[in-house]
């Protein structure tokens, strides 16, 4: 293919200027890095880039100083799936964030006491830290035409639905305006103006690229050239790239592509704006369509008498030491918070994956809607940072959730979450389980960060279950023991925690609990003491030690979790008559371990014993049912029925082989063991009354969190069970 140009007619020894158009077009946009190689096979020097959207991106990179090899390794490198939906790792995640993962279906904010619709599915923090870390070698530029290759986007503004030239600023938040695409990102503000993906006003910026003294110029194009047709509007995704293409097929739209000098257009139709899986197909589609043009970009490349800079960004240090960090933006919350969530200190030697974790640690508290951050490295690999934050000005949200399973059975769960309520760092979070098996559970809590934290929390549970017990000494009287039992539990307390990276808690507090226990089959009266088996308040002291790193709450495939927990009850109301002090403590471990990402091996373990003279049932430890995720006193044990065994102390492990068959589906088997007994020494038989227990299950992780279908089985009863499991605990 030739080409010609006013430059050529007139000045035939001009060293030419070539100027590069980068379409926007979702995933399809990968073919950009494609045509670069061919330009760069050719020699072609590129002098001025202007893209939109994946354009941007792409353009961006390129600008920077990486090579076209370079920002296919980044683009390989880097999960879009997961980091278009703001996905962050568990094990990143702010201690409290880790307790409520998954927990809810959806998040609605709240605005000036009414309820608002989320403006996107992400606030794209991610992508901008992605684009901040391959962009640190040109952080100190805000003028875009001083880059290594001169650069321009283009934006929306959604106000008013001008097109906005962004040649100045942070380069990351530039792109990150530029590849907002509606739904998908939320708008960001820039300047004042709230913008949003380019694409929908200029996604061909041609006549700007011109501007900035182009004389050749090269357009890769990498949008829809035609509408949808009917049968093919069979997604959400469709219908708005359908919505967003009626602005880009305008005829003053398609007319640019006769004012570039070489108009390529890959052959991409198979795939979509969200095919990021596809990635490799796509570049190799730009490399097929550029490799097309070689013979004209050659032509130009003979025309280009100043040979192409070596551009290539320096490799930064592996690690480098921290002496100041300046923080900007924070109004609500403090200095030591902030350093504690991106678990950073001064004088400390850190390496830049450990720094862009901590900003998705921060990002992750969902308190921040924009984070900038600059390193500032000197010779002796030293740095200042500088981290501008722009707080969310949400401070209240409404959740729902829906859970079922044997014991609790359906309920729809509806939170209440606001923050700054009282004091900097507070949060207020409160559950109200709707159902046959009403419950609450509200928390309200001051996150210091690096500084002690304070925290009250009261949580209702109302539940019965029939009585099997199946020991050899069961812990209630033998009158008890096959009734249905209505089982109430109002828990209060108020603690103080420290925690160490987010991963490591430590908790002291004071606890007060109410226990009712009744007949829930007997017509009597309540007050009935025959009917009545526990009505006390007791109180007790209690410490927490918690460490988790699991990367998922149901079907982990890394990290560690362990739990310890002691409590000294020192006073009891004493329906029963039999109480005096004792201590009681609580261990739990778990590891996961995946091989070739597919096949998990994870096993947990615990035990609980009781000091001194326990003789109220309702403070020992029960075992049974098919929920991991029982509190305190009672633990699931796969074989036998809810609480069906117990006693002072127990021990307990479990032991899951786990495959996942399908994405996000699995399938485990199970085998767990224990015993429960008021000594489990037991004069050094510890092994003897070993219970039993085996489970096979079938999960999927949907938007409702975990349905798990569960077979289970113990030879010690020769009894099996069913059950279904949908939706997390509350």
């Amino acid at each position: 293919m030739g080409f010609k140009t006013h430059a050529q007619d007139t000045l035939p020894n001009k060293d030419l200027k070539v100027g590069l158009v980068l379409s926007g077009g979702g995933a399809k946009g990968f073919a950009h890095v494609g045509v670069l190689k061919a330009l760069e096979k050719a020699g072609v020097r590129v002098d001025y880039i202007g893209g939109t959207s994946m354009g941007a991106i792409v353009g961006a990179l390129y600008a920077s100083g990486y090579s076209a090899d370079a920002i296919e390794t980044i683009i390989k490198n880097f999960n879009f799936h997961d980091h278009i939906p703001n996905e962050i790792s568990r094990k990143n995640k702010p201690f409290y964030q880790k307790e409520i993962d998954d927990k809810y279906i959806l998040k609605l904010p709240v605005k000036d006491k009414s309820i608002q619709i989320p403006t996107g599915l992400s606030d794209g923090q991610t992508v901008l830290n992605v684009l901040s870390k391959y962009t640190q070698h040109v952080n100190t530029i805000s003028d875009f035409n001083k880059l290594p290759i001169p650069f321009l986007c283009m934006a929306t503004d959604l106000e008013n639905g001008e097109q906005v030239l962004l040649n100045k600023g942070y380069l990351p938040e530039a792109v990150r305006a530029s590849s907002a695409y509606p739904t998908l990102l939320k708008p960001i503000e820039i300047d004042g103006k709230l913008l949003v993906d380019g694409g929908i006003v200029n996604n061909f910026p041609v006549d700007e690229v011109k501007a900035m003294g182009a004389d050749v110029i090269i357009g890769v194009d990498v949008s829809s050239s035609s509408l949808l047709k009917k049968d093919e509007l069979n997604s959400v995704l469709n219908i708005l790239d359908q919505i967003v293409s009626y602005q880009m097929l305008t005829k003053e739209d398609l007319e640019k592509k006769n004012r570039t000098d070489i108009y390529i257009q890959p052959d991409i139709k198979p795939y979509s704006v969200m095919s990021f899986d596809k990635s490799a197909d796509i570049i190799q589609a730009g490399v097929i369509a550029g490799e097309k043009n070689i013979a004209a970009f050659k032509k130009i490349a003979a025309q280009q008498h100043v040979p192409r800079a070596d551009i290539t960004p320096k490799e930064s240090p592996e690690k480098f030491i921290i002496n100041t960090i300046h923080i900007e933006g924070n109004k609500n919350y403090t200095y030591g918070y902030i350093i504690e969530k991106m678990q950073i200190r001064l004088g400390k030697r850190i390496s830049f994956d450990d720094f862009f974790r901590g900003i998705n640690r921060l990002s992750a508290t969902g308190n921040f809607t924009n984070i900038q951050q600059r390193i500032h490295l000197s010779k002796d690999n030293a740095c200042n940072i500088s981290i501008k934050l722009t707080e969310n000005p949400i401070n209240t949200y409404v959740q729902l959730g829906a859970h079922y399973d044997p014991l609790f059975k359906a309920g729809i769960v509806l939170n209440v979450t606001s923050k700054h309520l009282l004091f900097k760092n507070d949060f207020l979070s409160t559950d109200v389980v709707v159902g046959e098996k009403p419950s609450y559970n509200f928390t309200y809590f001051v996150d210091n960060g690096i500084h002690l934290s304070i925290g009250l929390q009261s949580v209702y549970q109302d539940f019965d279950f029939d009585t099997y017990f199946l020991s050899d000494n069961p812990p209630y009287n033998l009158s008890a023991n096959f009734i249905t039992l209505d089982y109430l539990k109002l828990t209060n307390q108020v603690f103080i925690q420290g925690v160490y990276k987010d991963n490591f808690a430590v908790r002291l507090g004071l606890k007060h609990q109410f226990i009712r226990a009744l007949n829930k089959n007997s017509n009597d009266d309540i007050g009935d003491n025959a009917n009545l088996f526990e009505k006390s308040h007791i109180y007790s002291s209690t410490g927490l030690l918690r460490f988790d790193t699991f990367d998922e709450r149901t079907f982990p495939k890394s990290g560690l979790q362990f739990e310890g927990n002691a409590n000294w009850y020192f006073y009891s109301s004493d329906f029963q008559h039999n109480f005096s002090p004792f201590i009681q403590g609580q261990a739990k471990f778990g590891y996961a371990l995946t091989f070739k990402k597919k096949l998990t091996i994870q096993i947990n373990s615990e035990a609980g014993i009781s000091t001194g003279n326990n003789k109220n049932p309702y403070l020992g430890f029960y075992l049974g049912g098919v929920s991991p995720n029982y509190k305190t006193n009672f633990t699931e044990f796969y074989g036998y029925p809810f609480a069906s065994i117990g006693n002072n102390s127990y021990l307990k492990t479990a032991f899951t082989l786990r495959y996942e068959l399908f994405n996000k589906q699995y399938i485990s088997a199970i085998a767990n063991y224990a015993r429960t007994e008021n000594d489990l020494l037991n004069k050094g038989a510890i092994f003897e009354n070993t219970k039993k227990g085996y489970a096979l299950e079938y999960g999927i992780k949907s938007l409702a969190g975990p349905i798990i279908l569960n077979y289970s089985y113990s030879p010690d009863i020769q009894k099996n069970y069913w059950s279904v499991r949908i939706g997390h605990w509350f």
